[in-house]
């Protein structure tokens, strides 16, 4: 005899997971675009049986300071849909790393007058303004006639940017000063 028999399935989806990709940028800069990658797929499914995309953020923006490195990434679900699965989401980090300065050595060229002169040096940082540091210069500074090259060494003191020494250099040059006679 044959017998029929009710029977309830419940077929649960599959989680798939996004996690937010780790990306990097210096200080000042613009957020780098924030991406993901989803795993979990079964069954020989891949990219393919989701459409839309997460939706990602973070709460750095080009003013976000070294000292707060790493900053969270974050992604929802935003767009994203599969028949077949459900979504969690993993963090990722944005790290943001020290900028390098713009350094711009000036030698202001002179007449010999007898004093020392020398050259002047400005670290300038993303957002036009000074960077906090000492420069050294080498050679310091020039007394006689002649053209001099000269290199100025910057080691910056703000944690935004680097503090290894950077160099510029220069020429600085002190002309011979006109002689006059008197008859």
């Amino acid at each position: 005899s044959t017998q029929t028999a009710t029977v309830t399935l419940t077929v649960t989806a599959v989680t798939l997971t996004v996690t937010a990709d780790n990306q990097s940028r210096a200080f000042g800069a613009n957020n780098p675009t924030l991406t993901y990658q989803i795993s979990g797929y079964v069954n020989g499914d891949t990219i393919a049986a989701v459409s839309g995309a997460a939706s990602c953020s973070t709460t750095a923006t080009p003013a976000s300071p070294v000292s707060g490195s790493p900053y969270a990434i974050t992604c929802a679900q935003g767009t994203l849909a599969a028949a077949n699965y459900s979504f969690q989401f993993v963090s990722g980090n944005l790290t943001v790393t020290a900028a390098t300065p713009t350094l711009s050595l000036t030698c202001t060229e002179v007449t010999y007058d007898g004093n020392p002169h020398a050259c002047v040096g400005v670290a300038t940082g993303v957002s036009g303004g000074s960077v906090a540091g000492n420069w050294s210069y080498t050679p310091a500074s020039e007394t006689a006639a002649g053209s001099y090259p000269v290199t100025g060494t910057f080691t910056g003191s703000d944690p935004n940017y680097v503090t290894t020494p950077l160099t510029a250099s220069a020429t600085l040059v002190i002309d011979i000063a006109p002689s006059s006679v008197t008859l």
